[in-house]
Formats: C-alpha cells, structure tokens, sequence
C-alpha cells in the first residue's frame, strides 16, 4: 500500500509532470493515496496521517527537501521510503539509482528497498542528502574527526554525507574538503590566467566536529538546518529507502 506526498508544484512545467506521474502510477498499478503539504498540514503531519493508515510504503515525489523532511519524519516507523523526483538531481540519484521519474516509479513496484543511514548533527537533526558548509575568506576552520584533526582558512567548500553501504559495510560519515590553492609566485599571476585547481581532501570517519572562526551556515537541500560549530555522527535506526540497480546504496 502505497501514500504519496507530492510537492506542490511551481509552474506550468511542474503542474504537467506531476500530472505525468500521477498517470503513470495509475498505468503501473500502484497509485495509492495522494496528498500534499498545504497551510496547516506539513509533510511531518502527512507521514504522520499514513502511519495511522497503515501504509507500508511512504512516496515523496518532489525534490530535496522534501525528501530530507520526509525521512526525518519516518526515522521513528518501520514503512519503508520510496522516492520520484522531479528534476533531475545528483543527490537523488545517487540515493537511488536514477533521477528519471519513470524509472524511479518503476522501482517502486518492484520494492527493493536497504537501510539506508542518515546523518545526525548536533545529536538532534537528521539528514539523508549532503550537508554543505561555505567558509569565506580569512576565516579559519578546525575539523576534529575520531582519526585526525585538521585546521585550514577559507575560502573553502565542505561536504558532509552520510556513508553509503557501498563504500563501507560501516556507519560513517564521507567528508569532502575543497580549498582554491593560491599562486605561489607572482609570474604564475603574470603570465596565466587560469586559477590554480582546488586542493580537493576526501575523508571517511565516524564522528566529526567542525569549528570556524566566523559562523558559517550549515546547509541541507537549500535550507540551513544550524550553523558552525556543528558536531556529526550517523542516526543509529536508518530507514528503508528503495533504490534500484545503480544506487550507491
């Protein structure tokens, strides 16, 4: 049994390819019941509502943040979290196999879902996709992780995701560190044009604290969640995520 939670679309564009979709579950045989955030009724109340329906199966259709608060909301049940975007997004396919709206609903009939972790910040906020951190120039920063430390100044570009299952059969976190390199002499500036490549820094660890000397926001699918410093760990339960063939998970 099957409860979408559809993002109310923005468009002309939107409205049509939600239309689609709805179409295609009907085709497929698996419509189920559809609702969407509105005033007064969050996506938190409609996962809520199709618990105590009894659905086993929780569809988001829609993008990032959607699906972040959706997850977030389903930690505590044992329904499983079925995902259609729709726009084409990295994240998504990555958690899924595919970013295509019909191959993603095709996924859903067939119901093969894995545990999937979600990241934790602070010991209280939850999220599936990748958290970002920008630290502008002159500010320095300070990662502390259960292997290393590591202090460097901005500008620098951060990633914060949880570790999927084929990267380790270990909970963890990936973090990514991406600093623009300066130019080491002044013929380098004279002569080219080009920006020296950023310096790029991939790490797996299990639990991480991140400190700035200038309060950096900590951003998840566009919406900022909290602000440095800010500690990270992996939420302990999961969820069950369908995916598909191609998914990192």
């Amino acid at each position: 049994m099957y409860y979408y939670i559809f993002e109310p679309p923005q468009g002309p564009k939107e409205y049509e390819r939600t239309a689609q979709i709805k179409d295609f579950l009907s085709q497929l045989g698996i419509a189920g019941e559809m609702a969407a955030p509105q005033p007064g009724r969050t996506a938190e109340d409609l996962v809520n509502v199709a618990v105590s329906k009894r659905y086993s199966t929780v569809v988001t259709v829609g993008g990032m943040d959607l699906i972040n608060r959706v997850a977030r909301a389903l930690l505590p049940y044992d329904a499983v979290l079925g995902i259609i975007p729709l726009n084409d997004d990295p994240d998504i396919a990555n958690l899924v196999g595919t970013s295509d709206w019909k191959t993603a609903a095709e996924q859903l009939k067939r119901r093969r879902w894995q545990h999937t972790q979600l990241g934790m910040m602070n010991g209280s906020i939850c999220f599936l996709t990748p958290a970002s951190i920008t630290v502008p120039s002159g500010s320095e920063f300070h990662v502390s992780a259960n292997t290393f430390e590591f202090s460097s100044k901005g500008p620098a570009s951060i990633r914060i995701a949880p570790l999927r299952h084929n990267e380790s059969p270990e909970a963890g976190l990936v973090l990514d560190i991406s600093q623009q390199q300066k130019a080491k002499t002044s013929l380098f500036k004279m002569f080219s044009s080009k920006e020296p490549a950023p310096q790029e820094s991939h790490f797996v660890v299990s639990t991480l604290s991140l400190t700035t000397t200038q309060s950096c926001p900590v951003v998840v699918a566009g919406e900022t969640l909290t602000g440095t410093p800010v500690s990270c760990a992996t939420e302990s339960k999961g969820i069950r995520l369908i995916i598909g063939k191609g998914s990192a998970g």
